[in-house]
């Protein structure tokens, strides 16, 4: 208890020490508003000029970090709580934006979405993404659609790879390890290199590579009789990019290659640690890019191709290479192809801009499953694949953005802009839905600006959410009734967006507050099958009686997150810069009738919280939404030495469990995962115009916490990274 008070009291005296109110991002992390742009429109424009919440990290930015993954970065800025960024490297990265779910934000690479179509809701893993090749990082909160299209409804982040600065040779070397507390260790490497001509030509290739091992995923309940096993996971990732492009006149071009394989030895729950299960991730990507400006008009066409597979193997019972196995062997082969492409034209004038565009992509995936079991004195051996169902979508989606200045109409409405915008979107399962946007500002004086934005969202089902296949055989007394867990009745999620928001720069300080709500209908959730004839109170308790009968994903009913988020930065002396951060969120989930879910005889037991569907009913607080809070100072030692600190508190929140020994198939519920707060200290000291070293020691303190219920943190971490530039 005298422990977290403490840390507690370190926090609030930050925050005191900043004034007491947050800051995006640290002072590092963030220019002078007046000097950034963003790319939100498909083309530069001023942040001043934008009346959303924002955040930009530049190529200098990152590198002062001394981070090694994008998730460790991205988990410092407000709004943003990064599921995964404190666990064993490895583990799936997922974000969580205003209360949406993790794949209700889209992520774009050099232009093109990087949703993973061969996982089971479609979100990118960040864990996979690089951080070194890197040149920008964007982030856009609240709902996007319009110009972002589907899962942009809690954000939107934009990543932006290097391309060679200067004329002649550029090369950036990178090396780096880390420790942890216990015995796992990390060891990092990346090169990057690139040439551009005087013609305008450049051409860059870079690689990374990551390796860590020694670390356990799941919390160690070793009690001296009942232990689950525990082995050291290990975790490999290696990344490849090549790139090229021209300049001229008022032509440009890019085309760029990117290969990602990760390898990981990692537990398969917070319950099962199995040395034996190992994971096999691989993507590939090909971008590209042409536009034409002249003036204050801009033509462009992007579009990429991107496919990835995952194998999952746990062959723990396996005897040798033809096929013989003593117990049981389950191989399971995800695989995902997508093409978008996206054609606009932007006009960027004084009183008013304009975006059109239409948007095409593509997508199809599928999945191969083989077991293999001899657990009851039989051989029992089964193999299905989705191409029977061929399991594709198609989607098209034209949209107009338009930005009216106020002196349009008078001169002394010079300070007021109105941005409003259209998408029609046509899905191939789904017919068509139009998402709008509406985004008035006032800009009270030079650095001032009041914004607002009422906006609505679009995002289907996954193909594995649709078209999964067969998962369990039910008994039902006389016959095996098999389930899918697949559901083609499900409907796409629907969203709208409110925010109200400020944006001030003073003399020595940054201040940014915002309030927002997003409502989203019918919200798509895994469920429970269990036996209706058995009392809810007495479910799986039984093991000679067939309770469960399958799991499927439904439209479990409507979600509503609002919250708030206040931010700053001011500068304390000429040495020194304060910043802070606090973001709150709370909401609730509002399920539907029974008739409405269609329970075809079942009882239903929603996965994610553990409740019980038979009745429509409001489920107050979101699962894995903690409120945070971050400060940080920032002190230049001197010219060429940086030191600062950061505190980081996460409150208490909901999440759901599985109770492994309740039954034959466990029982679900709700608990609530305890807070806590972390230290973290950095350093950047440039040795020479060339080498550079950054450190990090993170969590300083050591502290014992749990990001999802049952998966331990890695612990206290020191690293070491050192750059050579030329």
């Amino acid at each position: 208890m005298h422990r977290k008070l403490t840390r507690t009291g370190l926090l609030l005296w930050l925050l005191h020490a900043s004034d007491p109110v947050s800051a995006q991002a640290p002072d590092t992390l963030q220019r002078e508003l007046k000097e950034v742009t963003i790319t939100a429109s498909r083309t530069p424009e001023p942040i001043g000029a934008i009346g959303r919440s924002v955040s930009v990290l530049d190529r200098q930015a990152i590198e002062n970090t001394s981070c090694t993954t994008l998730g460790e970065l991205l988990s410092r800025l407000a709004g943003i709580y990064l599921l995964g960024a404190g666990q064993t490297p490895g583990s799936n990265q997922t974000i969580f934006m205003r209360g949406s779910n993790s794949n209700q934000t889209a992520i774009y690479l050099d232009g093109v979405r990087i949703n993973d179509v061969s996982s089971v809701n479609g979100v990118a893993d960040l864990s996979e993404l690089p951080l070194s090749s890197l040149d920008r990082i964007e982030i856009l909160r609240g709902s996007h659609s319009t110009v972002f299209g589907s899962a942009a409804v809690g954000g939107v982040i934009l990543l932006q790879s290097r391309e060679p600065e200067k004329e002649g040779w550029n090369l950036r070397l990178g090396t780096g390890a880390g420790i942890f507390r216990t015995s796992g260790s990390q060891w990092n490497t990346d090169i990057n290199l690139g040439h551009r001509w005087k013609n305008g030509c450049w051409v860059s290739a870079s690689t990374e590579l990551l390796s860590v091992n020694g670390l356990d995923a799941t919390v160690d309940t070793t009690d001296g009789t009942s232990a689950i096993p525990r082995d050291q996971d290990d975790w490999k990732k290696q990344n490849f990019s090549i790139a090229g492009g021209w300049t001229s006149g008022n032509w440009s071009s890019q085309i760029r290659y990117r290969r990602t394989g990760m390898q990981t030895d990692i537990d398969r729950s917070a319950y099962t640690d199995d040395d034996n299960y190992n994971l096999d991730f691989t993507r590939q990507l090909i971008s590209g890019e042409l536009k034409w400006k002249k003036g204050n008009w801009q033509l462009g066409l992007n579009g990429g191709w991107t496919s990835s597979e995952r194998l999952s193997l746990n062959d723990s019972s396996r005897i040798d290479l033809t096929g013989n196995y003593d117990g049981n062997f389950a191989d399971d082969r995800y695989t995902g192809q997508q093409l978008n492409g996206d054609l606009f034209a932007h006009y960027l004038g004084q009183s008013w801009s304009m975006l059109a565009g239409i948007n095409a992509s593509s997508e199809q995936m599928n999945q191969e499953h083989f077991y293999y079991s001899t657990a009851f004195g039989s051989v029992f051996e089964s193999r299905s694949t989705l191409d029977s169902l061929n399991p594709d979508a198609q989607l098209t989606a034209p949209y107009l953005k338009i930005r009216l200045g106020g002196d349009l109409v008078s001169h002394r409405l010079r300070p007021f802009s109105l941005v409003a915008g259209i998408r029609s979107v046509h899905h191939s399962s789904f017919g068509s839905i139009r998402t709008f946007e509406l985004n008035p500002s006032w800009q009270l004086e030079e650095n001032s600006l009041l914004f607002a934005s009422f906006s609505s969202g679009y995002n289907p089902p996954s193909l594995y959410q649709l078209y999964a296949p067969e998962t369990y055989q039910a008994w039902d007394g006389t016959s095996y009734t098999p389930t899918t867990r697949g559901n083609k009745d499900l409907t796409p999620e629907y969203s709208q967006a409110l925010e109200f928001g400020i944006r001030q720069q003073l003399a020595s300080s940054e201040f940014s507050f915002s309030i927002f709500r997003n409502r989203t209908e019918d919200i798509i959730d895994y469920v429970y099958l269990w036996n209706a004839a058995v009392p809810v109170d007495s479910l799986g308790t039984d093991w000679s009686r067939d309770d469960y009968r399958g799991d499927r994903y439904i439209n479990i009913g409507n979600q509503t997150a609002y919250g708030a988020e206040l931010s700053v930065r001011t500068k304390l002396s000429n040495k020194a810069t304060a910043t802070a951060s606090m973001s709150m969120i709370d909401g609730y989930l509002d399920i539907k009738s029974s008739d409405e879910l269609q329970t075809n005889g079942y009882t239903l037991q929603a996965f994610s919280n553990g409740a019980f569907l038979s009745e429509g009913k409001r489920l107050r607080g979101l699962i894995r939404r903690p409120n945070t809070m971050t400060a940080g100072i920032e002190l230049s030692v001197r010219e060429n030495l940086v030191l600062s600190a950061r505190v980081q508190y996460v409150s208490a929140r909901n999440d759901n469990y599985y109770e492994a020994l309740y039954g034959p198939y466990g029982a679900l519920g709700r608990r609530t995962v305890d807070d806590y707060s972390l230290l973290d200290v950095y350093f950047h000291w440039k040795l020479s115009p060339t080498f550079q070293l950054t450190g990090r020691v993170e969590n300083l303190l050591d502290t014992r916490y749990e990001e999802i219920l049952g998966f331990s943190s890695r612990g206290r971490g020191a690293f070491l990274n050192l750059q050579y530039s030329l």
